[in-house]
């Protein structure tokens, strides 16, 4: 953070808000895309100047506000205004990984700027390197992914639906440890899962990282009402609204996917919960389980 404000004051680089101020983003319409003047809100602001004052982050949030591109953004800056910078970025497959590059091709090319960027050397789905050694490599989440590293940025995309989140939390980290920084970006998708406990850890500040949550109404353009309608539309089905753009963060996580019922109705005879069971004596041996809830899965 000191080394951007100091060189911002001598004119030798551009701090990133405004580095991103003369790009453009890349916004769906009904049949394709189309490119907008990348005007930050007042909590991507928020979240920017995080990304420049704190080494690790863990960013909650409602879907659809623009903190993926506000990454994408910092990455740029990082690697077309500093030398020999590496940045990993992790998601739930190849695919999404490869989304990240592409998101930052495109603030490359759609910028002001872009015919004062050191030339790309490398160009491909996975990886983009520019002639001053800065790149940035896109990896699946796999339970080894980022070893034998040493790596300027790392950052986890939708770390909560990452099938070895856990393990390759464990893998990444190190090659950060010598000064680099570390971020987690991800919806929540259910209680007791690595996520929510990593969440939980850096909320009472027992992991070192610094908690952001953002809720629905950190996007402009959604009224007081927004919410409401979405909630309508569903048909019932409430749980997917309250996940996807909760309030608060114990929302986020309390309305998971996949859950079997959306709360415990104790009593009535069309309840979920019951205590009556069959049980026969000598019938064989008794197995305990636990259900946690949700579908497909028992432990």
């Amino acid at each position: 953070y000191r080394e951007a404000v100091e060189g911002a004051a001598s004119g030798a680089i551009i701090l990133p808000g405004e580095f991103i101020a003369r790009t453009k983003i890349k916004v769906p319409q009904k049949e394709a895309f189309s490119s907008e003047p990348f005007v930050l809100w007042p909590a991507q602001e928020r979240v920017l100047d995080a990304m420049l004052s704190e080494p690790r982050l863990v960013i909650l949030k409602a879907r659809q506000l623009g903190i993926t591109w506000l990454a994408c953004g910092y990455i740029l800056w990082l690697c077309t205004q500093h030398p020999g910078k590496l940045v990993l970025v992790f998601s739930q497959g190849q695919l999404e990984a490869s989304e990240i590059v592409d998101r930052v091709r495109f603030l490359a090319y759609e910028h002001q700027d872009v015919k004062s960027f050191p030339k790309l050397t490398t160009d491909n789905t996975q990886e983009l390197e520019w002639a001053n050694k800065s790149r940035i490599q896109s990896m699946p989440a796999t339970k080894r992914a980022g070893r034998s590293f040493t790596a300027s940025l790392v950052v986890f995309d939708e770390f909560a639906f990452m099938l070895w989140g856990a393990q390759l939390f464990a893998a990444a980290k190190p090659t950060v440890d010598d000064g680099g920084r570390l971020w987690i970006i991800s919806s929540a998708d259910g209680q007791a899962s690595p996520y929510h406990q990593f969440w939980q850890r850096a909320v009472t500040r027992l992991n070192g990282f610094k908690p952001i949550f953002l809720d629905w109404t950190a996007r402009p353009d959604r009224s007081v009402g927004w919410r409401e309608e979405r909630l309508i539309e569903t048909y019932g089905d409430t749980a997917f609204i309250y996940r996807e753009y909760p309030e608060n963060d114990e929302e986020a996580f309390s309305a998971a996917s996949g859950r079997i019922f959306d709360t415990w109705s104790d009593g009535p005879l069309d309840g979920n919960v019951t205590e009556d069971a069959t049980y026969i004596p000598d019938a064989g041996p008794i197995l305990w389980s636990m259900d946690d809830g949700y579908v497909g899965k028992i432990d």
